[in-house]
């Protein structure tokens, strides 16, 4: 963020005219392996990370942040969870509504990170199933052509 500010600064242009542009050659060096789950898989393992959050106390670390200025700092609201669970202490919704908010955001931000990385670079992907371990994962990878 900071060496954005500075180039800028610097050149009174908007970084993202700053970014280089890829050559066609520059392409095909090389490729992203990008990880995947099916939706199920996927919307199951957000749903039990997202309680998780609160049973570790999400609620409790929102508060405390909130007397130390979460409030005004509009990055911070961005935050998955922050924004929701400050509307709960705010009575706006329940405690049930109030996770589910949180499992749909994280669901949305999921999805914009694809379509992300769906419009970057040649980019592998490779489906993981429920339960598969790290070493069929590594080994997955080790299988895909042009991935040395």
């Amino acid at each position: 963020m900071i060496r954005a500010v500075e180039a800028i600064r610097l050149t009174g242009k908007p970084f993202s005219s700053q970014r280089s542009k890829w050559k066609k050659s520059q392409q095909t060096l090389g490729c992203f392996v990008t990880l995947s789950r099916k939706n199920e898989d996927l919307q199951a393992r957000i749903a039990q990370r997202v309680e998780a959050m609160f049973r570790r106390g999400l609620i409790a670390e929102t508060e405390q942040l909130l007397k130390r200025g979460l409030a005004t700092n509009k990055v911070a609201m961005q935050a998955l969870g922050y924004r929701q669970v400050i509307e709960h202490l705010e009575g706006k919704r329940d405690l049930a509504d109030t996770i589910e908010s949180v499992k749909i955001r994280t669901r949305q931000f999921a999805k914009r990170q694809r379509t992300w990385f769906r419009h970057q670079l040649p980019t592998a992907w490779l489906d993981i199933a429920h339960g598969e371990s790290l070493a069929h994962v590594v080994d997955g990878i080790r299988k895909m052509p042009g991935v040395a």
